[in-house]
């Protein structure tokens, strides 16, 4: 908008020129000045919103209201990506869902504390585990009553009051499974449109950028026109009051596309925070890659290491993880070829079977895992003669564990790797 203005500004000032010379009419002059004040009104416009903004921010962060500091223009944003193969289980961070899931663990203990009132609080056995004189005593008399002690009686018929109470308890339960339900359907739908309109708006930005350009073409071409007489200026006035709309629909567009961006972080929990925070400051057009931020069910959890050469750190090889049949598989995909990871069990526990493959390595010179005090080094030696030679040692014994195919290398982590007590591993991989 302000560049708009001095260019509108520059016009009024030509046109006065030109109308004290002769040249145009006080109508053209005018026409000119509309324009220069349509574009000055807007400003103040989104002024106001940005100190709106800025105050709401600085709230919001604990400080008096006031300006925020100012980083990269809006053209050099880059937008993080959003890796695929995410996997739905981060969706449990969200807020909503965590509320729900603990209502309706609550409503199963709800139905439990309603059962218990079926049941008197006496001890069952006394000394050396014989029974008490409680429960010797439990049924005396024909009243039909818990008698225990002389002191402490409770009905044993309440005219269907408890049973009432565990029915509605049993009922609880039902709705609030019934909102878990819906909690996780509203997730999945909260995710499918933040990615479908962070489609869209890719591909309306690129609509509307075409537009601009269009009309920037039109409005320099119909200034020319004008200045050698072929149009009047009335054409030169619609082509920019045009181009100034489009340009500031260009920019709301694209700030909906970084919208929606944040609407795929809100949907997901959160769940990709550490690929927004690694591609801030890279290129758009190569964004970070990162770990999966949460495994799968029954897939173990990867952390990234930073390459081995520094000067490649902002390069990690890639690491995603996945099911394959039984069989639980960390993928690392070749970036600069030296890395390394730490793969910890999920909450159930190890899976059957952990493959790690290794995707892009042209010759994969080892592969070092480390557990629980062991260590797993493995080498994987071409030959002139004859086939490749693989060689994995635990300790001192060989291990039969890898394999290459057409696209990567694989190695099966050693069962012993793999103990109840989820001690993760380390790996350690050069090409």
């Amino acid at each position: 908008s302000k560049r708009t203005l001095a260019t509108y500004a520059e016009s009024v000032r030509i046109f006065e020129l030109r109308f004290k010379h002769g040249q145009v009419s006080q109508m053209n002059v005018e026409q000119a000045r509309s324009q220069y004040e349509t574009a000055a009104a807007q400003i103040p416009q989104i002024q106001l919103q940005i100190a709106q903004t800025e105050n709401a921010i600085s709230i919001l962060l604990g400080n008096n209201p006031g300006p925020i500091p100012r980083g990269k223009p809006i053209t050099e944003l880059a937008l993080p990506a959003v890796p695929a193969g995410l996997p739905s289980q981060i969706l449990e961070r969200r807020p909503d869902i965590a509320q729900a899931e603990q209502n309706l663990i609550a409503a199963n203990a709800q139905i439990g504390a309603a059962k218990a009132l079926y049941y008197p609080t006496i001890s069952l056995t006394g000394l050396f585990g014989t029974a008490s004189a409680d429960l010797s005593d439990l049924f005396k008399g024909n009243a039909r009553v818990w008698s225990f002690g002389g002191s402490i009686t409770g009905p044993i018929f309440t005219g269907g009051n408890i049973r009432g109470q565990v029915a509605q308890a049993e009922a609880a339960n039902k709705a609030n499974l019934l909102a878990y339900q819906s909690a996780i359907q509203n997730a999945f739908s909260d995710v499918e449109n933040a990615l479908v309109s962070r489609q869209q708006f890719t591909e309306q930005l690129a609509a509307q950028e075409r537009l601009v350009h269009a009309l920037s073409e039109y409005a320099r071409l119909a200034i020319k026109q004008y200045d050698v007489g072929y149009e009047s200026y009335t054409t030169v006035l619609q082509a920019e009051q045009q181009l100034f709309p489009a340009e500031l629909t260009y920019v709301q567009v694209r700030a909906s596309l970084y919208g929606s961006l944040v609407s795929i972080y809100q949907s997901m929990g959160g769940g990709w925070v550490n690929i927004a925070e690694k591609s801030a400051d890279t290129p758009a057009k190569a964004p970070e890659p990162a770990k999966s931020p949460e495994a799968p069910a029954k897939s173990p959890e990867t952390s990234a290491k930073a390459a081995a050469q520094p000067e490649r750190k902002n390069s990690p090889d890639r690491i995603e993880v996945a099911l394959d049949g039984d069989a639980s598989v960390v993928n690392v995909y070749r970036v600069n070829g030296n890395g390394g990871a730490q793969v910890r069990a999920p909450k159930g526990g190890w899976p059957s079977q952990v493959l790690v493959r290794l995707h892009g390595f042209s010759n994969l010179a080892s592969f070092k895992a480390t557990a629980g005090g062991e260590t797993l080094d493995c080498e994987f030696k071409s030959t002139q003669s004859g086939p490749s030679q693989r060689n994995c040692i635990l300790g001192s014994t060989p291990l039969d564990i890898m394999t290459r195919s057409a696209t990567y290398y694989q190695v099966k982590l050693p069962a012993m790797f793999l103990t109840s007590d989820r001690t993760p591993v380390e790996m350690h991989w050069a090409d």
